[in-house]
């Protein structure tokens, strides 16, 4: 699969998706009032998880090209009492960062000298153009410190709610919470897509599939470059899936909400704009399959949607800033 580690089938758990391995690895490491690290920006739905579990996040900053920033992290550790870190080192969302390999290599130490539960969303490895992207941390980890969690849903199908986990020295406790939880999956369906992504033609299909999402990549950044303002802000260059634009010279993030987004926008098909001053320096157009026609529309079309389509995602979660961590309340 391109991870660039050896697994024991034994210690691969079957789930329902990669966000029911990230929440099983969450209750097997942390209880409720705990600090979760996770980069920031990320995804609304890993906020979610955490405040369905009453965990508090603490936001580590992360680069739009490098991924999260391990000094930070490193000085999280040493100041906060962190018990775990939820990262996506490939093509993270919505930056589409990819760590360095000598970053990750870094992160796995730090993992093994804070003793850290570091939980790995590899997700979206399968996209990434170049191998060396594809190589996750896990594959660095001599001390069972991260966990590894992955799923069939970017690359096979959106609905196919089939994922897995390698939890590392958290294995165990993690099969009996998910024994007690929801028992196994369909082992016909587990058998199907081990047939599948056995066969010849897979890799294949993959090799495919990166090189469509790299050129439909390339086409979001021309048409951002072509529709956006013509000062020196430019679209971060993303192995895949996700395209972000930075704000021009002179602008501030704040500025640059109100000026094309005065509101959230769910948009058709699934793409969606994010305002709010951490998400306004990387704006991200989740990129589907319609084509560049309806990234030319959407970037021709600011303040025009229809006002059913216009709600803020992120008013769903209410939380407050501290000096340490965002807790829910």
């Amino acid at each position: 699969m391109g991870l660039g580690c050896s697994l024991d089938p034994e210690r691969i758990l079957i789930t329902g998706g990669c966000m029911d391995s990230i929440s099983l690895c969450l209750r097997a490491v942390t209880q409720p009032g705990d600090v979760v690290a996770l980069e920031s920006p990320t995804h609304f739905s890993f906020l979610e998880v955490l405040q369905g579990l009453h965990l508090k996040a603490l936001e580590i900053p992360t680069h739009p090209r490098h991924g999260i920033s391990l000094d930070a992290l490193q000085l999280a550790l040493e100041t906060q009492p962190v018990k775990a870190l939820l990262v996506v080192p490939t093509l993270s969302n919505p930056l589409g960062a990819c760590m360095p390999q000598g970053e990750r290599r870094r992160l796995a130490q730090l993992a093994a000298q804070h003793g850290l539960a570091v939980i790995e969303d590899a997700i979206y490895s399968d996209l990434a153009e170049q191998d060396e992207h594809r190589r996750s941390v896990k594959s660095y980890d001599a001390t069972g410190h991260v966990m590894l969690c992955d799923s069939f849903s970017k690359t096979l199908a959106p609905g196919l709610r089939l994922g897995w986990v390698e939890a590392g020295r958290w294995t165990e406790p993690l099969r009996r919470i998910k024994d007690m939880q929801a028992g196994g999956q369909s082992p016909v369906l587990e058998l199907a897509l081990a047939d599948l992504i056995g066969q010849a033609g897979h890799a294949a299909a993959m090799r495919q599939l990166r090189a469509a999402i790299a050129a439909r990549t390339d086409e979001v950044r021309r048409v951002i470059a072509a529709s956006f303002p013509p000062a020196p802000g430019s679209a971060t260059r993303p192995v895949a899936c996700c395209s972000g634009w930075s704000c021009p010279a002179g602008w501030t993030p704040c500025n640059c909400t109100r000026r094309f987004w005065p509101n959230a926008f769910w948009c058709r098909r699934g793409r969606f704009l994010v305002p709010g001053g951490a998400f306004a320096i990387a704006c991200a157009l989740a990129w589907g399959a319609t084509g560049p026609q309806t990234t030319s529309a959407l970037c021709a079309g600011w303040g025009r949607w229809p006002a059913p389509w216009r709600r803020c995602h992120a008013r769903r979660l209410r939380f407050t800033r501290s000096s340490c961590c965002t807790k829910f309340v």
